[in-house]
């Protein structure tokens, strides 16, 4: 296989492992994880998969993780720099996400996400305040009120019309 357009194991629910035939040159599998070899994006994963810390995944593409039963806790490695649209999105089991410092980008991966009450970010609180001014919407759509950052702890808060207050 050399090309994948989509996301084809977008409804693959039960999905438990992902396996890439040796002497593929564009696609790789770490962790039950597909990965797009040349971009280093993640394409799609299982309710068992680890996001490999090699440094071969810096994007966790659309959909990759989307309704995942037993997807309970999400760690992404240090490396990863972008969460793409609905990435983790209609898991409701998701209770707990750690994010690396690397991270710049989030594309509302989280949202919808009823009983996630646990987010750290290995970076600081400077650094969350800075990046996450225009993230109210999914952080909203979760259950969290605050986010463990490495020096410290940021109360979510919203406004009357439900924007992120920093």
């Amino acid at each position: 296989m050399t090309e994948i357009i989509g996301n084809p194991f977008y409804e693959c629910y039960n999905l438990e492992s992902i396996k890439v035939e040796a002497g593929n040159t564009v696609y790789h599998a770490a962790g039950n994880c597909l990965i797009e070899t040349a971009t280093k994006t993640l394409i799609s994963g299982c309710y068992t998969s680890v996001i490999p810390d090699d440094g071969s995944v810096e994007i966790i593409g659309s959909v990759a993780f989307f309704n995942k039963p037993g997807l309970t806790k999400v760690v992404i490695p240090e490396g990863v720099i972008r969460i793409m649209n609905s990435a983790f999105l209609e898991n409701d089991e998701l209770v707990s996400v750690s994010l690396p410092s690397t991270i710049k980008t989030l594309f509302v991966p989280f949202g919808d996400n009823p009983v996630l009450t646990e987010f750290k970010f290995a970076g600081t609180v400077k650094q969350w305040t800075t990046m996450s001014e225009n993230w109210g919407d999914w952080i909203r759509d979760t259950s969290l009120t605050q986010v463990t950052c490495s020096d410290g702890v940021v109360e979510l808060k919203f406004d009357s019309r439900g924007d992120l207050v920093n």
